[in-house]
């Protein structure tokens, strides 16, 4: 992906991290819109991963959640790459 497509998913998922905190009407979102940009470009520029996802990760990088913050994250990322791959 370029810049430009980075910078408008990660401003897609802070707005969908603060949509989903605001409709649970709980939550902290700092850690999660924090580290937006930084996942951003890890999950869609540079990890190495394969669709449909498989468990045994052949092939794949691998990457451990420390905290749930991340969590929130990357379930954004996964749903936005799966309808970015739908439409193209």
């Amino acid at each position: 992906m370029e810049i430009g497509e980075l910078k408008r998913m990660a401003s897609q998922v802070r707005r969908d991290i603060i949509r989903q905190t605001h409709q649970c009407a709980s939550g902290h979102p700092g850690g999660s819109l924090g580290c937006a940009d930084f996942l951003t470009a890890l999950y869609f520029n540079m990890l190495q991963k394969k669709l449909p996802f498989q468990m045994e990760g052949i092939g794949e990088d691998l990457f451990s959640f420390p905290t749930v913050i991340f969590l929130r994250c990357f379930i954004l990322y996964w749903h936005d790459l799966v309808i970015f791959q739908l439409m193209n």
